[in-house]
């Protein structure tokens, strides 16, 4: 029990650490953590950060390796044998967005809120800074979790989702400090003091909780 609960502690420990080293623009509102392998030493002048090269980290754990089933009837599901397109944009992610909010205890409309702000729940939209996928997520940060693919809306959003946690762990659980940080980097919410007075992230923070209240309510 002590090993798994260090194993699950160290990658979170480093993404906190490593959150006061790189700077964020107050441009981007994306998903912005800089490539680190969450394995080695805290990063240093002597030891800078770098990306793995041969053993990428895994999304999941060896315990939270599962597929979603190859062929459903029931529409709800995001891999089953029927027409996705058919649905609404906002409901064909549904099952992939609860795994990985009951995996990391995020809450699924917030995800949803967040996901509509960040590409309208399109699965192949592509920043001008290069962010990808329905959470617009950076090469360095696919890379740092082991993303092969940013436009696989599993792997994208687990992802997405596990970054957020790690904000809002950092932040002592205020839900608007992380959405900021996701927006604006956490090393600018942490010189100010508090969300960052910038226009694009005071809209981006009311944009997310209005999406996640209409999900909510329909």
């Amino acid at each position: 029990m002590k090993t798994t609960t260090i194993r699950r502690t160290l990658p979170v420990f480093a993404l906190f650490l490593f959150g006061f080293l790189i700077p964020h623009s107050p441009s981007k509102i994306y998903c912005s953590l800089s490539t680190i392998d969450l394995k080695a030493p805290p990063p240093s002048a002597e030891n800078p950060p770098h990306p793995p090269k041969d053993q990428p980290i895994a999304l999941l754990s060896n315990s939270q390796q599962r597929m979603l089933p190859e062929d459903s009837n029931d529409p709800s599901d995001d891999y089953g044998a029927y027409d996705r397109a058919s649905l609404p944009p906002h409901k064909r992610y549904d099952r992939l967005i609860s795994s990985a909010a009951d995996e990391f205890d995020v809450d699924f409309y917030l995800i949803k809120g967040l996901i509509q702000a960040e590409s309208s729940f399109d699965p192949t939209a592509v920043s001008s800074e290069g962010a990808s996928g329905l959470m617009q997520i950076m090469p360095g940060t696919a890379d740092m979790l082991g993303v092969q693919d940013r436009f696989d809306p599993q792997q994208n959003i687990y992802a997405g989702v596990r970054y957020l946690k790690f904000l809002i762990e950092a932040l002592d659980g205020d839900i608007r400090l992380a959405l900021a940080a996701y927006n604006a980097g956490i090393t600018r919410v942490r010189q100010w003091g508090g969300v960052p007075p910038y226009k694009v992230t005071k809209r981006y923070i009311k944009q997310v909780f209005r999406y996640a209240k209409e999900f909510r309510s329909l």
